[in-house]
């Protein structure tokens, strides 16, 4: 839709007057000057049979040029509905966008930087095809909206009608027809203006990136829900109506400007209480990436009295608690609010009716949106209350290390489990293996603590990418299995990896992991290497915990875990006896795809194992097919090989970034050369085998076996390998390994977030940011 308009004025004409009622017959219209416009209903409703059911249905227009003149305005648009079945603990949730909408959302994203370029790339290869991401859909049938009205339809998906009467006819429905509602949302409480006098600040501070907003807190809801295709009518209903319009208009050609670059977040809760009252409370925080923390931009709150009134809240204390990470976007959201004012004599807790409620979107983030439950005490009485959250946590993707902060933290609140802060009588158990009440009693705790749980918890403490425990969640989720059941084996596959670490440390004689000393360095090598490989038994710990997975499939999986285990120690074993006489050899022939297939086979067994088993785990667990569980799997342990070969690359060309709290801490990350210093083979300096003359060549390794430890040195050896080429040709070649791997799993898997990140995985394991 096309729509041809000047650059909005200081503060646009067509918002409400500065103060005073807002007329809702020309301000629910939509606006010319917004960049973004948004539309909301959320209600409770009950049936005849008692059934409780709440929903909401958003309506998102922005706004866009192609270029940073004046010009024609393009719009795009998005509707996202959701409907919770109390009763049944059913959550159903749908959203759809027009052409331009999606236009919109894929330039901008090609122009940010604030996207991992791994994760953008992978999310382009979809868009460019001029298709969402699922579960977001395209609309079939057009987008229709009004100006001298509110008379919005979003293609078949839903759409909203103000009738002359002031109601809102709100009808929604899912692609099938088997889900939706169709109802009438008629106010009882008049309008009251958000933020100062209706304006909520942009990040800016300018009134150029406000917004405008105003909401009727309470009116009666009629119509029908449809769930499972069935209609059921809807006895007695309670809703309440949001419009917000402001924010810039964007260019699609400009990149994102500084401010921007702080990812918007924020929570909004509004509530209904049994006595008559209302509550809404919008806090809205920006993420600074520089700072790295979440910044509290403005935070409102009003309550509304049964006759009417509204009350600013301008002390009220409110914190979201008891936050839970999604297992599918790995967001973490608060379940628990409290809200506490003096002023209004209140003291609310409201909690997640179920902590289930996410909508996963690429166009409007992922965000939870749900019903939850209220009580406490208002002016000394009791109250109860029904009630809608939503949390927009920050989009935080502009790295790796950014997009594995929520997984990690997961796995990390997973392994304290299995090995806690402090060993008791509780927990002693499950790191012994026994049930025996006699032996339990007797056991030293604080000993075991110290000598089981404390080296791993160094390891663990310390950070971690957690590359493992991701994988394998996003391998479990285009094999079609269920994360919520099987999320625990995160953390076994992370101990699987501490493990290693803690033995490859002292079998090295390294002295530093994680940006801290080493386990062993800690609490000694006799320590660390029991501890080490005690945690590989941590799988079996988690496999007892869930329930519903047959025999003969758990037979399976201990076969895979237990050949993750010796290829693991295999390739170690060949990794430690070196490749010398490989290397000799190759430089005598010049022939360096002996000695390539050599190191690829040592990746595959040492790390690349890892990634195929937990892969084949998690076809297990979802009961895929055959073709789907041989490509899959394939695919990811390509994923281990290459990320192993982009490891030699990055330490030729420059090191390893300070991905660690003691690194950032320090500012350091680990150096270039390491390979060169430890005079070990890696994947470049066999590369570079059939690229450099003999003479030159054999004079490098000579060097490089001597284990050089001058800093002059081993940067003339880092040159040469670089300047050659042998690096380029080492990423060339991983890319080639994962693209056609990929190209293999795309006809057995669906287009969807998972997929997005698996391709993001394999990307980023053969090229991290070093080339594309």
């Amino acid at each position: 839709m096309t729509i041809s308009a000047a650059p909005a004025p200081a503060r646009p004409s067509d918002w409400p007057d500065g103060k005073g009622v807002v007329d809702l017959a020309p301000d629910d219209r939509p606006h010319l000057s917004a960049g973004v416009e948004c539309w909301q209903l959320h209600f409770h409703a009950t049936d005849a049979e008692g059934r409780e059911f709440s929903g909401f249905v958003v309506f998102v227009a922005s706004a866009y040029r192609d270029t940073a003149d004046a010009g024609e305005i393009e719009r795009g648009h998005v509707v996202s509905w959701g409907l919770y079945d109390v009763t049944a603990d059913r959550y159903v949730w749908d959203a759809a966008l027009d052409r331009d909408g999606l236009r919109f959302g894929r330039e901008l994203l090609r122009e940010t930087d604030v996207v991992e370029p791994n994760l953008r790339r992978a999310m382009l290869e979809v868009l460019d095809r001029d298709v969402p991401i699922p579960p977001e859909r395209l609309l079939v049938e057009p987008v229709s909206v009004r100006w001298d009205d509110l008379a919005l339809t979003y293609g078949e998906a839903a759409s909203l009608t103000r009738q002359h009467d002031g109601s809102y006819r709100v009808p929604a429905r899912s692609a099938d027809g088997s889900c939706g509602f169709d109802v009438a949302f008629e106010p009882t409480k008049p309008t009251i203006r958000f933020g100062v006098d209706g304006v909520i600040p942009g990040s800016r501070g300018d009134t150029a990136g406000s917004m405008f907003h105003y909401f009727v807190p309470r009116g009666t809801v009629t119509g029908a829900v449809v769930t499972g295709g069935e209609a059921r009518p809807i006895s007695s209903g309670i809703g309440w109506y949001h419009h917000q319009f402001g924010d810039r208009i964007r260019s699609l050609r400009m990149p994102l400007d500084a401010v921007e670059v702080m990812e918007r977040c924020w929570w909004w809760v509004g509530v209904h209480l049994d006595n008559g009252w209302d509550l809404t409370v919008y806090v809205v925080l920006d993420w600074n990436r520089d700072e790295d923390r979440a910044v509290e931009r403005c935070r409102f709150a009003v309550a509304i009295a049964a006759t009417g009134e509204s009350i600013p809240l301008d002390d009220l204390d409110c914190a979201g608690t008891e936050e839970r990470i999604s297992v599918q976007s790995f967001a973490e959201y608060p379940t628990v609010w409290r809200l506490r004012s003096v002023q209004a004599g209140l003291d609310l807790t409201l909690t997640a009716v179920s902590p289930r409620q996410e909508c996963i979107t690429f166009t409007l983030g992922d965000f939870w949106k749900g019903r939850v439950s209220v009580s406490g005490t208002a002016a000394g009485s009791t109250v109860h209350g029904t009630g809608f959250a939503e949390v927009l946590p920050a989009r935080r993707r502009a790295s790796m290390e950014h997009l594995l902060a929520g997984p990690a933290r997961h796995v990390r609140r997973l392994i304290r489990e299995l090995y806690p802060d402090r060993v008791d009588a509780a927990t002693a158990g499950g790191l012994v293996g026994s049930t025996d009440p006699v032996l339990l009693s007797h056991l030293p705790y604080d000993d075991l603590g110290a000598a089981l749980v404390r080296p791993v918890r160094h390891l663990v403490d310390h950070g971690g990418k957690c590359w493992r425990p991701y994988m394998f969640m996003v391998a479990l989720h285009l094999a079609g299995g269920d994360g919520e059941r099987f999320h625990t084996i995160m953390s076994a596959a992370e101990l699987l990896h501490v493990g290693s670490e803690i033995v490859d440390d002292i079998e090295d004689g390294s002295t530093v992991r994680r940006g801290a000393p080493t386990a062993h360095q800690v609490v000694g090598e006799a320590l660390a290497i029991n501890a080490g490989c005690a945690a590989y038994f941590a799988f079996d710990r988690v496999a007892r915990t869930i329930d519903g997975v047959d025999e003969p499939t758990w037979h399976k999986i201990y076969q895979t875990y237990g050949a993750i285990l010796r290829a693991g120690h295999a390739g170690q074993a060949l990794d430690l006896y070196g490749h010398t006489d490989a290397m000799t050899h190759a430089i005598e022939t010049g022939d360096p795809e002996p000695l390539s297939q050599r190191l690829i086979v040592t990746y595959r067994l040492k790390t690349a194992a890892a990634f195929r088993g937990l892969a084949i785990i998690a076809t297990l667990l979802a009961d895929s097919p055959p073709a789907l569980t041989t490509a899959l799997t394939d695919y990811f342990e390509t994923v281990g090989t290459t990320f192993q070969v982009a490891d030699d690359a990055l330490d030729v060309c420059r090191g390893f970034p300070a991905i660690y709290p003691a690194h950032q801490q320090k500012g350091t990350g680990r150096s270039p050369g390491e390979d060169i210093r430890a005079g070990k083979v890696n994947f470049p300096m066999a590369r570079a085998v059939g690229i450099l003359p003999r003479p030159r060549m054999r004079e490098l390794w000579q060097t490089v076996a001597a284990r050089p430890t001058d800093p002059a040195t081993v940067r003339d050896c880092l040159d040469i390998l670089q300047d050659c080429g042998a690096v380029d040709e080492s990423i060339a070649y991983a890319g080639r390994l994962v693209d056609q791997a990929w190209i293999k799993l795309t006809p057995h898997i669906p287009v969807c977030q998972a997929s997005v990140f698996a391709r993001m995985l394999g990307t980023y394991s053969a090229y991290r940011d070093l080339s594309h």
